[in-house]
């Protein structure tokens, strides 16, 4: 069934980046009590549940639900999951992007349930919206549509058993914008959760994954190795997603205002959230290199000026380039967070007394170095200076017969933030979901900067 677009005239609101670009609202309303294993659509602009779209099993280690083959194909598509939790969908022809919530998100209660898209050109994402919540925001650089192609071909379904109307686009959107109590103290943690901490189990692993976040009861959840997982893990929170690539992945219950993947997405992404009312920080979630490969290089005793430029070569390059993106964004001076799975020693742990835990070498490790020159402090060694008496090992629950060491990290700014509390848990765990240790600390704002 076709139907014509209505315009309509509304207001973003502010930004944080240097240009803002309209963004492009697209919603609807459904209701259904249908039961389905074949992912009826409920409107999009590409023909998604024609005969030749097959039913596709894409879990995996780096992805998790199924749907159909139509995905890949040009254009977005809102569907029906078979759990009765709605599901969306976007391709450019060669890749796909998808959002599969679990059945909190049901919509087959014969209620009448309303869904949102809301493309951003600036950023490049798209920020999904059900029953007036915010719920993900997805990156789409990779599956780029053009603004125009957005409102082609617009359908809705033309089953009986699903009612549809309100479809519409709006060329700008006004946000309900919710000012959240102030927060002065936040806890975030970082966490690799190894492969969306389904490595226990399908089912058992990503239970014990959640159970191990709830715990924490953290504002700032900075994930690597999502992989699938993300709907799943916010949904079980009651947080926001932020899907920056299959890797990486910010959760917050606090309000997302802007998004940015600056360099490499599957290596960098970034947020800015506000903990109150004019009170707002920037974060950024980070995955460097796995190669080359420290325990390796120590096992083998390889030279230290080969050692020393191989790591330069590698991740002292990425680090350089991250921020060089961070930079290029031009975002006012908010504090700032950059925390996640580094690959990466410690200039402050491979110290010359400390050289007997690490092969007998002492490094002056280039991200550790290149963290501490652009003014961030090591939340874990601000509160445990002692680098020879508290290890902090964030490497391997999982690998004992590997070196051991930090590869994981959470940073601050030293002009906005003073840690107050930091820690490392799971690292004694053997049944540990994850070959990471995960890292958490509770950060005081000690000066406030609005934009």
């Amino acid at each position: 069934m076709r139907v014509s677009s209505l315009l309509l005239i509304c207001f973003l609101g502010f930004s944080f980046l240097a240009k803002a670009q309209a963004p492009i609202s697209i919603s609807l309303k459904v209701k259904t009590s249908l039961q389905s294993e074949t992912f009826p659509v409920l409107a999009a602009n590409k023909k998604w549940d024609s005969q030749t779209s097959l039913i596709m099993d894409m879990t995996s280690n780096s992805n998790y639900g199924k749907t159909l083959s139509a995905g890949v194909q040009p254009g977005w598509a809102v569907f029906l999951q078979a759990n009765g939790a709605w599901a969306w969908n976007m391709g450019n022809g060669k890749a796909r992007i998808d959002y599969m919530p679990t059945e909190k998100q049901r919509i087959n209660d014969g209620k009448w349930h309303e869904i949102r898209m809301v493309f951003q050109p600036k950023s490049e994402s798209v920020w999904l919206y059900f029953d007036g919540k915010e719920v993900v925001i997805m990156n789409y650089g990779s599956t780029l549509l053009e603004a125009a192609s957005l409102k082609n071909n617009l359908y809705n379904t033309g089953q009986k058993e699903i009612k549809v109307k309100g479809l519409k686009i709006c060329e700008t959107w006004k946000r309900d914008q919710t000012t959240p109590m102030t927060k002065n103290e936040l806890k975030v943690v970082s966490w690799n959760i190894w492969h969306g901490g389904r490595r226990n189990g399908i089912v058992e692993g990503i239970e014990q994954t959640v159970a191990t976040l709830k715990a924490q009861e953290a504002d700032i959840l900075l994930l690597q190795e999502t992989y699938g997982s993300g709907p799943i893990l916010a949904d079980s929170l009651d947080m926001t997603l932020y899907l920056i690539s299959s890797n990486l992945s910010i959760l917050t219950s606090l309000p997302f205002m802007e998004v940015f993947s600056p360099w490499d997405d599957f290596r960098l992404g970034g947020a800015v959230v506000q903990t109150g009312d004019d009170a707002y920080i920037t974060a950024f979630d980070v995955w460097l290199n796995y190669l080359p490969d420290t325990d390796k290089m120590v096992k083998e005793e390889a030279d230290y000026d080969v050692f020393v430029s191989e790591e330069i070569k590698v991740r002292g390059r990425e680090a350089l380039d991250m921020f060089k993106g961070i930079k290029s964004l031009g975002l006012v001076p908010l504090p700032t967070i950059i925390g996640g799975d580094m690959n990466s020693g410690s200039h402050l742990d491979w110290t010359l007394s400390n050289s007997g835990n690490y092969g007998g070498y002492f490094l002056a490790w280039p991200v550790s170095k290149t963290m501490y020159r652009e003014g961030f402090i090591d939340t874990f060694r601000s509160v445990y200076p002692n680098s020879g008496k508290d290890l902090g090992y964030t490497w391997s629950p999982r690998f004992k017969d590997q070196l051991q060491y930090r590869i994981d990290y959470l940073y601050h700014d030293q002009a906005n933030w003073k840690t107050v509390a930091a820690g490392v848990e799971g690292y004694e765990d053997t049944n540990w979901s994850s070959d990471h240790a995960l890292v958490w600390a509770v950060l005081q704002r000690i000066r406030s900067v609005s934009p």
